[in-house]
């Protein structure tokens, strides 16, 4: 490869603890290219010039074709594809989770093969910190859904939250490749949808039923994407009884948010209220068993798991 001549850091602008240079890379070295004038950047884990490790598929990145994309070795012109490489600096406080370089490179080639690619919930960004951190998490896709944590959410916010919270809510610290978590916020465009169609409606039908509706429908989106990170936690711990109960819940969160839904657009308004405000005393109850179950049982069932030794049969 040609001399790179370094140049200043390029300091991410909104997660500034991450810096990226311009130099040479060495073995275990977390490495990125721009793709598409920028819009995205394309991350791999560098061993030599004729062997990066990298979540892509075999043609393109394909970002939007989950099918196509898998982990795989190519030598380094092909990451780059024309671009200019970047290597990722640490900081203190990341440098304290930096796996070593042979143990970098030994997960990555043990990944070699593996599919599921999502753009937003399982993407190369993601694959290289959790080979060099231990770290679940994209800071690009961070960037786009920046979350807005509701005080005010009701009976499918507290449901989100609490099954976010399953592992451990919007914490980004790591140290272990097995444990990590992830910050995201519903679609914006699905957002935008909805904010849409509610002025259009509020223009010909009663105002309250509307913003109901318009709430219903904000709270159930929210609700679904917490359940969309926890799930993909839940696979990447390899908790299948978990993730399989996620599914079973956001299948009938959705049938509820479809009955909530028709009996808004349907019923009458002091009936609705009343529904309205069952569904508010559900998420009340939603955030009391919450905050028991982090206080009171969580506690106990730690103290159970330590009866067994690590890495036991028992104890996984």
């Amino acid at each position: 490869m040609e001399n790179v001549v370094p140049q200043l850091p390029i300091t991410d602008a909104v997660f500034t603890e991450e810096i990226w240079v311009q130099k040479n890379p060495v073995m275990g070295d977390h490495i990125r290219v721009k793709r598409m004038h920028g819009i995205y950047t394309h991350h791999g884990i560098y061993v030599s010039d004729n062997e990066v490790i990298h979540f892509t598929g075999t043609d393109d990145d394909s970002i939007m074709d989950s099918s196509k994309n898998r982990v795989i070795s190519s030598d380094l012109n092909f990451f780059l594809k024309g671009g200019e490489l970047e290597v990722k600096e640490y900081t203190d406080e990341e440098f304290q989770d930096l796996y070593a370089p042979d143990q970098i490179v030994a997960y990555a080639r043990s990944c070699i093969g593996d599919g599921d690619y999502n753009v937003i919930f399982n993407n190369c960004e993601h694959f290289a910190n959790v080979c060099t951190l231990g770290r679940f998490r994209s800071h690009q896709v961070e960037r786009l859904f920046q979350n807005k944590e509701s005080d005010d959410m009701g009976f499918f916010g507290s449901i989100g939250r609490f099954v976010k919270g399953l592992f451990g809510g919007s914490s980004s610290s790591g140290g272990s490749r097995s444990t990590s978590s992830t910050v995201y916020e519903p679609d914006k465009v699905r957002i935008a949808e909805i904010e849409q169609n509610t002025k259009i409606r509020l223009a010909t039908m009663e105002r309250e039923r509307q913003e109901l509706m318009h709430k219903a429908q904000m709270e159930f989106l929210q609700a679904h994407y917490d359940c969309e990170e926890a799930l993909v936690q839940a696979k990447v711990k390899g908790f299948a009884a978990t993730a399989e109960m996620i599914v079973r819940m956001q299948s009938k969160l959705t049938e509820i948010a479809e009955t909530r839904m028709a009996i808004i657009e349907q019923g009458s308004l002091p009936i609705i209220k009343d529904i309205e405000k069952f569904y508010e005393e559900l998420g009340d109850k939603v955030k009391a068993d919450k905050e028991k179950y982090n206080l009171e049982d969580l506690p106990k069932l730690l103290a159970l798991l330590g009866r067994y030794k690590v890495d036991s049969t028992e104890h996984k």
